[in-house]
């Protein structure tokens, strides 16, 4: 029986150590992640803004209560065209509002690939024991762009 419990033991205690998970560092990207990840944010808003505007034009057109005739005729805007363009100038104010917090994220994410900590190599010199990477603060002044 002690034997047994011995066993049972050992392999409780062996299994526990097998068990050990890995820690994943959850932000590994690289500056160059972050400044497509910004391009294609201000691109997306960009879109979203231009769409917005033009909605809101075509809606303001759409909904004015403007009584256009020619020759005689009726009105070319009646109520059903009317609260259809009112329609697309909330779309389009939403749209616009829509790409604010995209245009705040790009700018983040700009930032976060000029300011990042990451790691460096070592000066030479120092002794075996000691790691070969340093972490520190970089910054990174583009050009161009």
């Amino acid at each position: 029986m002690k034997k047994i419990i011995a066993c049972a033991l050992l392999l409780s205690i062996s299994a526990a150590t097998f068990c050990q998970q890995v820690t994943v560092q959850p932000n590994q990207y690289t500056k160059a992640d972050y400044f497509k990840k910004a391009h294609n944010q201000k691109k997306a808003a960009w879109i979203m803004a231009g769409t917005g505007v033009a909605c809101v034009i075509v809606g303001g057109i759409m909904s004015s209560t403007v009584s256009i005739s020619y020759l005689g005729t009726e009105s070319l805007f009646d109520e059903r065209t009317s609260s259809t363009g009112k329609v697309f100038g909330v779309i389009g104010l939403c749209s616009i509002a829509g790409s604010i917090p995209l245009f705040i994220s790009a700018g983040k994410n700009k930032h976060k690939a000029i300011l990042a900590v990451r790691d460096q190599p070592a000066p030479a010199g120092l002794p075996i024991a000691v790691s070969k990477k340093i972490t520190g603060l970089t910054i990174s002044i583009p050009i161009g762009n």
